[in-house]
C-alpha cells in the first residue's frame, strides 16, 4: 500500500517540462515523471515521519525514476545505526542505474564520526565492483563524506586502483580529484602529478578544477599544462 500511495503522490507532483528537462541530463533513463528534487526529499522525510521508512525501504515494486530516488533518500534518512542501515543499502545499491539516483542517495547517506571506519570498510567491495554505478556509489560517498585529513590519501589510492573505466566512474573520479584540490591543494597536486588514472579522467579532473571559482587563474594555467595528450 505504501508503494501505491507514494506513486500517486509522485504523479500528482509531476511536471511535463521538468520531465523533458531531466531526460536531457539522464539520457539512458526511461520512466521519468518530472518531479523536482526538493519535493522528493520532502516526500522521503514524510515517509520517515509516518514510520513507514523501513517498509518503503524494502519495497520492490518500483518502476519510475523518482521512486528509486525516494527509496534511496528514505534509506539515507532512516534513524537507525549503521549495521541496520547497511542491510537496506546492500539491497538498494544494485538497483542504481543512473548517476542521479546514485548521487542523491549518497548525499543523504550521512556518516557519523563513530561509524566512519565501518562505512569505509563497507565501501571497499564497491570500489572493486564490475558494475558502473556500484563503483560510482563508492566514489561519490568518498568525496561527500570522507574528504578529510584521515582519508584524502586513501581516496586517491582507491582511485588509482579502480578496475572499472565506465564513463560515470571516470566522471565521478574526476569530480573527486577536483574536490580534493579545492580542500587539499598541495596533497592533490602531488597526486595529479603522479597518478594512475586513465588520460580521460586525468584531463577531466583538471578541467573540473579549472571550472572552479575558488582556484586562481595562475594555478589554472599551470594545471592546464599538466593535461595529457
Amino acid at each position: 500500500m505504501i508503494g501505491e500511495k507514494i506513486r500517486e503522490e509522485l504523479f500528482k507532483n509531476s511536471e511535463e517540462k521538468y520531465k523533458n528537462f531531466t531526460e536531457k541530463f539522464i539520457p539512458e533513463t526511461e520512466n521519468i515523471l518530472g518531479v523536482r528534487t526538493p519535493l522528493l526529499k520532502n516526500l522521503a522525510k514524510k515517509i520517515i515521519k509516518e514510520s513507514k521508512g523501513e517498509e518503503y525501504a524494502l519495497c520492490d515494486n518500483l518502476y519510475y525514476h523518482e521512486e528509486f530516488i525516494v527509496q534511496g533518500m528514505v534509506i539515507g534518512f532512516l534513524k537507525i545505526d549503521f549495521e541496520e542501515k547497511r542491510k537496506f543499502a546492500e539491497k538498494f545499491i544494485p538497483k542504481i542505474k543512473n548517476w542521479a539516483v546514485c548521487d542523491n542517495f549518497c548525499s543523504v547517506f550521512k556518516v557519523s564520526k563513530k561509524d566512519k571506519e565501518k562505512v569505509w570498510e563497507f565501501l571497499e567491495k564497491y570500489f572493486i565492483s564490475d558494475e558502473e554505478y556500484e563503483v560510482r556509489f563508492a566514489i561519490i560517498m568518498s568525496l561527500k563524506h570522507f574528504m578529510c585529513d584521515n582519508y584524502i590519501e586513501k581516496i586517491f589510492i582507491k582511485l588509482d586502483n579502480l578496475r572499472n573505466n565506465d564513463y560515470y566512474v571516470q566522471m565521478g573520479a574526476a569530480w573527486a580529484v577536483a574536490e580534493g584540490f579545492i580542500k587539499y591543494p598541495e596533497i592533490t597536486l602531488k597526486y595529479i602529478l603522479k597518478n594512475n588514472l586513465d588520460n580521460f579522467t586525468h584531463n577531466k579532473a583538471i578541467q573540473k578544477v579549472c571550472e572552479s571559482l575558488r582556484v586562481d587563474s595562475r594555478t589554472k594555467e599551470y594545471l592546464k599544462s599538466l593535461k595529457r595528450k
